[in-house]
Formats: structure tokens, C-alpha cells, sequence
């Protein structure tokens, strides 16, 4: 726990604030709460700042001492000078009466969405019977108050009965899993329908349902008439912003890494806004959360909810504390309003964080934080492409009229899913056929090419017209679609020359005149503003390393092996930005070997980064993809072209100056391969320490370097390491002949065994070189069906006629094989393969086992597997 210096942190009493004297007086206590090593020490050196015990009588007072509660009055004084909204051409979906009951979050949510009608608990058969579908909307939690046990009766028992008693379809949803399980199954057994966002939604609240098979699980979603960026570059309030939920009692190590964060940023001297109503005005610590004492002085109020949306447009960065870190349910709500306010979110992990935002940034402790906010401030147009980011995914997939679409889909009152037709009007002089053909656009959206003076179908509602020297990036056209459901305006235009005051605001028609290009909408229904959205210029503007680090233009030194399939966003904001932070980076030849994505905007991302990055190539198959990162690897390693070798996955980042550290020591002492630890992300952070197992086979000295015992492989167990971890000699490791078994899931781990076994001298580095992801959604090796079984065949194949031609079968069955088909095989196979797929799943793993000689059988229950 890093705390920051009193002296800065402390203020005197004559401003109304604790004083260092009044502070060390209670450093004791806080020593007592936290009771970690970390703060003991700092607590020793009298750099404490105040524990307030939140049981004290005079909580509060003591609070309002130490905080800074008139910090948020003043922004929402600015807040009240930015537009509310300028409303939206594409949130209706429909003229049906949907009726709202329940929660306010969920109802403000559709608000604008189809003829919404605000129902409250009083509401009788009279109201009820007019409507087409009837929502039941269950509280956010720390948003709004639970429905009492008398508000759920009224509901179970009078108004959801009404609405069936009149054929009208009824649907529950939560916003607040696992939170609020017992109130959701008592709606869940009332509703004709459940939506929720929590992937575990089905197996929770299925059994419950009067109707089986009707729990749907859907992302989330906002309504861009309450959160958007229009106004946004108005004002800037600086610093960062956090008000969201604190972590419970129950989650030291989320108030942990929350802290971590805090920390690095305050080191960068970021001005923090941390705005909790709920520790200002004494809530009981088990109730609200647990908040950092070493930061009460930036403890503020919450803002108001009529400003709350305005608020989140005047900062550029929001602090975020997910409170369920291996959980992959939904994230909170306030990531997703602060990216489409056009904030960068920095976060603690979670498995849904990573699965769903690659751009949102999750710093592993406080000197990443304190790089990352580094970065933002030195690089202006890094910190615009990270916004962009945030905006456009959020437009382009997570706004209300999806959520309404999807409400009417499932209660059959719309067949099928909307599309929204877009024509491109086609150059006479045919120069933007080639922009056109790189345009990605989301499925719900039609793209045309159409002549220039052609008629527009009836169907059309977006009209993009392009200059003939405009160039741009894939997601130009998702971007001007985008804009239309930020503004209902007639007409969107976008100009690389536009200041930044301008952008996501209306101007005068006469204002757009130089402009690159133009949209217009050509639908029916009638504008609420005059003039012309400007949108933000990113799509048509260059979008690589916007700074030249020096020696970029010299020969390199480092080739990293990047395979690619179907992850471009993870590619652009996990792996190569944790390369761009390394001081190699000049060094490095990136190689990007897309395998047959079959997702046009990876394809699209990969071509643009050789475009965009001078040290960048690329190879791509043909779309279809081999199955695994072999063959990319493959290629990879046959395109290298410099001395030294690593690899990347796409959804992994580098870790600090890692890579850089691995370099210099392959130099100094020419070494076959260095290698360093290994930090895994999945339900919990933890430390792979990969230098320490090799010590326990292989002598170094001073300098980390030592010679590799033939028997190297049986001192360790044959364990497998990551080759992202390390550093080779490029022609040493092509001399080897090495190939990765193609379409083979674990082949890294061969491919390790094979480097150690053929290595002469190797240096040890005693720090964390990449980040592994353990849980990304999609992964092989976290999707266990009959596949995941079968790509292990042609690996272990490959491994058992490798050993054997070594000698070292027998050896690896006895020390590893055995255990290894305990915990990792079985488990897989007992609790994750379904029962449908058991018996194809089983012959594929005896299969596999039998490669070497070992049997499996069934225990007694039937359903579960062992080994012999």
C-alpha cells in the first residue's frame, strides 16, 4: 500500500482542514484497520494520513473536515452550462406502448425508445390494459433503493397478474446481478420474459420461470439522450473522476488495487475527484463500501442525477473500481456511460472489463497507473484515439434502441432485427472506391455503394457523400452513423481541419462549407436542432504512434511474433500500446501474421498498422484460420529478420521495460534465450515465477547466466513456460527446425520444452516480462467442447514422438504426464463438458491419454472420469 507524503496530502485548520499533528494521531489506527505490512512501514515514518473510524460518533464532522465537499458544487456549476443533449435521429425504434414499472435507472434507460409509460406501485387494470408490453424493472443497486417486500408483492400479485389478465406480455430485467438474486427470482417467477445482464443469468433464475428457456442475457446498455459527448470540449474540469460503488468489507483486495491506481496517479500529481454521498453523510462502512483514508481530502459529494451525465462530459479520465475482479458478468454502468461521454476509463481487472473494453486501461499497480497517465497527458491525439474508442463502441453497439429491439423481439412483436441502410454516394472519378471497400459497420447496418446521382430507395436513411482527396480509416462511415445517434440534426460533416472547440457541436450550415465530407439524413421524420453536427475527425485522420521516439529509423534489433485472429481491438490497445510504452520500441520489428480472421475489422486493423507504424509487418492468410497460433508463429519466425526473437499474443500485453531488460542481457552475454516471470490475470492476479523454477536446475552467476544441464527438462519436472516471457537468438532458434503442431491448442509448451532442451547458456531476469489473460471470452482454452479435446491430439502426438526420439518419454510420463492429465484435463472434462457432448468428449480424451499408455475409466457415479 503506497501512501503519499502527509506534508502534501494535509492541509492547516485555519482552512478548515486536519493538520499534521491532528493526522498522526491517528496513524495508530489505521495501522490497526489495514493491519498490512506496507502501511507499517510508512506508518513508522510518520507519512500516514487519517483512518476516521466510521463508527465514531462524530463521523461525519471529522469528514466534513477532511474533505473537499464543495468540489462538486462548483462543477456542477460548469456542468450546467453544457447541453443536457441534442438529442437523437435513431433512438425511436417504435410507436408501441411499452409500459416501465419499478426501478428509475432502467426506465430513464428507454426513455425515447417506443411510447414509454411510467407505471408507479398505485397503477390499476385501467392503465395496464392500454399498454403493448410491460416492463418490470428491477432497482440499480447504489443507484436507487431495493423494492420492498410490499412493492414486490403489489407486483406479483396485482399489476404483472393484470397485464397477463389482458394478453399483454410481461418482462423482468436486472441491471444488478449477483446482487439482488432473491428480489430478481421472485420477479423471474411472475414475468413472461427475463433479461439480465449476467452471463450466469440462465443456470440462476431459469428453474424459476413459468416458462422455461426464456432468460435472455444482454449486454449493457445507455441511452445517448442522457450520456454523450456533445458539449464536451466546452469546459474541462482536469484531473480524474471517480463515483462509482466502493469495495465492500468482504473485498480487501479490490480496495487494494483501487488504491494502487489512486496512488500512481497522485504521483503524477493528478487531481482526483473521488465523489462518494455515501461516506460524506455517514452511511455505515458495511453498507456503502470501504473508501481510502490516505485520499478523504479529495472525498467530495456525488452530483446531482439531473447533472450526473454532464458531469462525467467535463473529465478526461475516470477511475473505476470493479468489484467482482473474476466475475464475467456485466461491468459497472459507469463504465459504460463514461466511455460514451467520451471519457478513457482506468480500471481494476475484471474478466468482463477485459472481455468487453481492450481500450479501457487496467494498470497492474501504481507505477503502471502513473505511466499510463503520463502517456495521456504527453500525448494529446493518444488521449483522442482512446476517447474515440470509448464513443464509437459504445454508439456503435450499446445504445437504448437495441435494448427496446431486442424487448420486442422476444415478446414477438417485432420479427426481425432492424437494419439501418446507409448509401455512400460513389466519386465520379471513382476515388473513394477503395475507402469504401475498407468501411467495417456494425450488422444492424446496411452499407451502399451507389452512383452519385442514382435515387435513393425508400428504405435509405443516411446519405454519406465523400471528397475526392479524403482518406481515412475503417470505421469512417460507423463514426457518421454514429453521430446521428448523438444528435438529431439533418446533416453531420467532418473536417480534418476542424479546432477541437467545434467538434460534437452544431454549427451554422454556412460554417461547414470546407468540409471532407458530409452526411445527411434522408428519412422521414423532422430534425429537433437547425445546422450541422460537427464530428470528431478521428476516422479521417493519422492514426499511428503520434510521437517519433528516437532511432526509430535504425536498423532493429527485436522481432515480435504477433499471431492474429479475430482480436483486432485487443491488437491495437493490449499489445502493441504495452509496446509502444517500452523504451525497445524503436528496436523492435513488430509481425503482425493474421491467421484467416474471417472479422473484417481485424483484417481492416491489420492492414492499417503497417500503413501506420514504420517498424510494423504483416502477413494474412487467407480468411478461415488453421485453428490455433502455430502457423502464424511459424511464419513468423521464418519472416524475422532480426538477431533477436520474441513473441506477443494479441490479447497479452508486455509488461514495463521487460522486453527491453531481456534485450540488453541477450546482448551482453549471448545467450541462447533470457526469460522472466510471468503475471496471470484471471479470477485473481498472480505471479507465474518461471526464473525460479529454472534456478532450482540451472547455476548462474552475478549476471543471471548459466549453463543448461543436459538433464535441464527432469530437474524441472519438464514444467512448460510461456515463450512470451523471453528473449531468443534468432538464428540459434531457427537452426533448432523447430514447427509448432498446426491446429494445436498448449503448443507453446512443446515448442518451451524443445528451446531448453537444445540451449547452452541462458540468463534469468527476476521480473514480470508480459501479462497473460487467463479468462478472455472466446479463447480455446477457456471454451471446453469436444474441440478443445481434439486440438490437444495432434500437440501430444507431436510431444510423445519428440520425447521418445530424446529418451525422455518414460521420464515425462512418470514426472509430469500423470499430473498433468489430473489438473488440467480432468477438471476440464468433469465440470465444464456438457452431458450431450460427454461421449465424444470422453473417446477424444482416451485418445489423447493413450498417446502415453495411460487408461481411463468412469468412476461409480457414472458421469465423472479418472485415471487408472
Amino acid at each position: 500500500m503506497k501512501h503519499l507524503n502527509m506534508a502534501q496530502e494535509a492541509t492547516r485548520t485555519e482552512h478548515g482542514r486536519a493538520t499534521a499533528e491532528w493526522i498522526a494521531e491517528r496513524s495508530r489506527r489505521a495501522v490497526e484497520h489495514y493491519a498490512t505490512e506496507g502501511f507499517q512501514r510508512e506508518s513508522a515514518r510518520g507519512r500516514v494520513v487519517p483512518y476516521l473510524d466510521p463508527a465514531a460518533p462524530d463521523f461525519v464532522k471529522q469528514v466534513s473536515e477532511v474533505a473537499d465537499s464543495s468540489r462538486m458544487t462548483d462543477l456542477e456549476s460548469v456542468a450546467r452550462e453544457l447541453p443536457a443533449s441534442f438529442g437523437s435521429r435513431m433512438l425511436r425504434v417504435t410507436q408501441r406502448r411499452v409500459g416501465v414499472v419499478g426501478g428509475r435507472e432502467i426506465t430513464d434507460l428507454v426513455e425515447g425508445t417506443a411510447d414509454i409509460r411510467r407505471l408507479g406501485m398505485d397503477s390499476n387494470s385501467e392503465h395496464v390494459k392500454e399498454l403493448d408490453v410491460l416492463l418490470v424493472a428491477l432497482p440499480v443497486v447504489g443507484r436507487e433503493p431495493p423494492l420492498t417486500a410490499d412493492e414486490l408483492d403489489v407486483l406479483a400479485r396485482r399489476i404483472i397478474p393484470a397485464a397477463r389478465e389482458f394478453g399483454i406480455p410481461t418482462v423482468g430485467m436486472t441491471l444488478s446481478d449477483p446482487w439482488r438474486v432473491d428480489a430478481t427470482r421472485k420477479i423471474a417467477g411472475t414475468v413472461d420474459w427475463l433479461l439480465t445482464t449476467d452471463p450466469e443469468g440462465p443456470n440462476r433464475y431459469d428453474k424459476h420461470m413459468t416458462t422455461s428457456g426464456r432468460v435472455m442475457v444482454v449486454d449493457s446498455h445507455f441511452n445517448p439522450l442522457r450520456f454523450s459527448p456533445v458539449g464536451r470540449e466546452r469546459h474541462r474540469a482536469g484531473g480524474a473522476l471517480f463515483s462509482g460503488r466502493l469495495p465492500s468489507t468482504a473485498q480487501p483486495e479490490r480496495l487494494r488495487a483501487w488504491r494502487s491506481i489512486l496512488s500512481g496517479l497522485r504521483r503524477h500529481d493528478t487531481k482526483l475527484t473521488l465523489a462518494s454521498s455515501a461516506v460524506m453523510n455517514g452511511v455505515p462502512e458495511k453498507s456503502r463500501g470501504l473508501f481510502p483514508s490516505e485520499y478523504l481530502n479529495f472525498l467530495t459529494y456525488q452530483p446531482d442525477d439531473e447533472l450526473r451525465s454532464r458531469v462525467l462530459r467535463l473529465f478526461d479520465l475516470h477511475v473505476l473500481a470493479h468489484l467482482q475482479p473474476g466475475a464475467g458478468h456485466a461491468h459497472p454502468l459507469e463504465t459504460l456511460e463514461a466511455l460514451a461521454s467520451g471519457g478513457v476509463c482506468m480500471s481494476t481487472y475484471s474478466v468482463a472489463m477485459n472481455n468487453d473494453y481492450p481500450h479501457v486501461l487496467l494498470p497492474d499497480g501504481s507505477d503502471d497507473a502513473e505511466l499510463e497517465v503520463a502517456l495521456l497527458g504527453h500525448d494529446r491525439p493518444h488521449l483522442r484515439r482512446l476517447q474515440m474508442e470509448g464513443v464509437r463502441r459504445a454508439f456503435a453497439r450499446q445504445t437504448a434502441d437495441r435494448l427496446m429491439s431486442e424487448i420486442l423481439r422476444q415478446t414477438g412483436l417485432e420479427d426481425t432485427p432492424r437494419k439501418t441502410v446507409v448509401l455512400w454516394r460513389a466519386n465520379e472519378d471513382d476515388s473513394d472506391s477503395e475507402l469504401f471497400a475498407s468501411q467495417v459497420v456494425t450488422p444492424d447496418v446496411d452499407l451502399r455503394r451507389v452512383g452519385m446521382y442514382e435515387p435513393a430507395p425508400g428504405d435509405a436513411v443516411i446519405d454519406i457523400r465523400v471528397g475526392r482527396q479524403t482518406t481515412g480509416h475503417y470505421y469512417l462511415a460507423q463514426d457518421l452513423i454514429n453521430a446521428f445517434r448523438m444528435a438529431s440534426v439533418s446533416t453531420v460533416c467532418m473536417s480534418v481541419d476542424a479546432p477541437e472547440s467545434r467538434v460534437f457541436e452544431i454549427v451554422s450550415d454556412h460554417e461547414c462549407k470546407e468540409v471532407d465530407l458530409v452526411a445527411s439524413w434522408i428519412g422521414a421524420d423532422e430534425a429537433q436542432f437547425d445546422g450541422t453536427f460537427v464530428m470528431d475527425p478521428s476516422a479521417i485522420q493519422p492514426g499511428g504512434c503520434s510521437y517519433a521516439p528516437a532511432g526509430l529509423g535504425r536498423p532493429k534489433l527485436l522481432s515480435v511474433i504477433v499471431p492474429v485472429y479475430n482480436n483486432g481491438p485487443y491488437l491495437v490497445r493490449k499489445c502493441l500500446e504495452s509496446l509502444r510504452r517500452s523504451t525497445a520500441f524503436p528496436d523492435m520489428e513488430i509481425i503482425l501474421v493474421d491467421d484467416g480472421s474471417t472479422s473484417p475489422e481485424t483484417r481492416a486493423i491489420v492492414r492499417e498498422m503497417a500503413g501506420l507504424w514504420d517498424n510494423v509487418r504483416t502477413y494474412l492468410f487467407p480468411p478461415g484460420g488453421s485453428g490455433s497460433a502455430s502457423r502464424p508463429r511459424n511464419k513468423g519466425l521464418e519472416m524475422a529478420s532480426t538477431p533477436w526473437v520474441t513473441y506477443l499474443d494479441p490479447d497479452n500485453e508486455g509488461v514495463g521495460d521487460g522486453y527491453a531488460a531481456l534485450l540488453r542481457i541477450c546482448q551482453e552475454t549471448g545467450v541462447d534465450f533470457a526469460i522472466g516471470d510471468m503475471l496471470r490475470y484471471a479470477k485473481t492476479r498472480t505471479l507465474t515465477r518461471n526464473v525460479g523454477t529454472l534456478r532450482s536446475a540451472i547455476r548462474t552467476n552475478e549476471h543471471g547466466v548459466g549453463e543448461v544441464p543436459h538433464d535441464a527438462l527432469t530437474r524441472i519436472d519438464f514444467q512448460p513456460m510461456s515463450i512470451q516471457a523471453l528473449v531468443a537468438d534468432t538464428q540459434w532458434l531457427k537452426s533448432l527446425h523447430l514447427e509448432q503442431p498446426v491446429g494445436a491448442l498448449g503448443q507453446d509448451s512443446l515448442f518451451f520444452q524443445q528451446m531448453l532442451h537444445g540451449a547452452r547458456t541462458v540468463a534469468l531476469v527476476d521480473k514480470p516480462i508480459h501479462t497473460y489473460y487467463g479468462e478472455v471470452a472466446g479463447s480455446m482454452v477457456n471454451t471446453v467442447t469436444p474441440t478443445f479435446f481434439r486440438k490437444y491430439i495432434p500437440l501430444e502426438e507431436a510431444r510423445s514422438r519428440w520425447l521418445r526420439e530424446h529418451d525422455l518419454f518414460d521420464e515425462y510420463v512418470r514426472r509430469r504426464m500423470r499430473r498433468y492429465v489430473t489438473v488440467w484435463f480432468l477438471p476440464k472434462f468433469n465440470k465444464a463438458v456438457s452431458l450431450d457432448d460427454r461421449e465424444e468428449a470422453f473417446e477424444l480424451l482416451r485418445s489423447l491419454c493413450g498417446t502415453y499408455g495411460l487408461e481411463l475409466r468412469f468412476a461409480a457415479n457414472g458421469v465423472t472420469v479418472t485415471l487408472d
